[in-house]
């Protein structure tokens, strides 16, 4: 799911571009889409310690 809306902020924010939009426009989902990477990338970084985890636990 946040793999979807971060697709669909990207393709929103380059049809900006290239329209050549308001600055405050491309800015603002520019924002968006920043702190929905960084929300992604935590998810994946909990992920990854929940595997190691399970792994050291295991052994």
């Amino acid at each position: 799911m946040l793999n979807d809306q971060i697709v669909a902020l990207r393709n929103k924010l380059n049809n900006l571009l290239v329209r050549n939009a308001d600055y405050d426009q491309i800015y603002a989902i520019s924002i968006e889409l920043d702190k929905l990477i960084v929300e992604y990338y935590n998810q994946s970084d909990s992920k990854k310690a929940q595997n190691i985890n399970k792994a050291i636990q295991n052994d």
